[in-house]
């Protein structure tokens, strides 16, 4: 009789989890991952002088070289499911917090890589394995790194599209996008000098 009662009041808890795991399971697309990194996890020095010119600028956040981007270029290339990535620095503001996010609508086609962990040495993604956010916390000392902390990674991109995603730092959200083997509306390359 006892148990009977232990199984008739944990039933409410079990058939609660049970829906929850279904609603999280029931989607095709899996839960959002997050890559987060701090001021231990930064690199410095080898940015040019210049640099901000070519990189897309959304608030405290650089992307480096971005804005070089033209849609005529090719994917980084791909070997079966594996994907090559757009090497892209993440350079922020000293004292910064960024968010980079992926829109639902690309999961399936973008993913983030600025996890370091997930590095390899092949250079070949499995897009199932990205980061769908990027949280990225610079360094506070304005005089560390002339003000500003990199972070490696990039995008990978499955196919020819415009790829977008917002940053969100200090309380406001920037729109942002680049051509990757496929024009953006509006979008103008700035050319690398040589």
């Amino acid at each position: 009789m006892l148990r009977r009662r232990h199984l008739a009041a944990a039933f409410p808890l079990f058939a609660s989890l049970a829906l929850g795991l279904s609603a999280c399971g029931g989607s095709s697309a899996p839960p959002a991952s997050v890559t987060v990194r701090t001021c231990s996890e930064v690199g410095s020095g080898g940015l040019a002088a210049d640099y901000r010119e070519r990189a897309l600028v959304l608030g405290p956040l650089a992307l480096s070289d971005v804005r070089t981007y033209e849609a005529s270029q090719p994917l980084p290339g791909h070997v079966g499911k594996r994907y090559g990535a757009y090497e892209i620095i993440a350079v922020v503001r000293h004292g910064a917090k960024v968010a980079i996010r992926l829109p639902r609508s690309e999961w399936a086609t973008v993913g983030l890589l600025y996890d370091p962990s997930k590095f390899r040495d092949d250079g070949a993604y499995l897009i199932k394995d990205m980061a769908r956010v990027a949280r990225l916390e610079a360094c506070k000392s304005a005089s560390f790194n002339h003000g500003v902390s990199q972070f490696d990674g990039g995008f990978v991109v499955t196919r020819p599209q415009c790829v977008h995603f917002t940053v969100t730092a200090g309380g406001r959200t920037y729109a942002g996008e680049f051509p990757a083997a496929a024009a953006c509306k509006g979008w103008r390359p700035v050319h690398a000098s040589a």
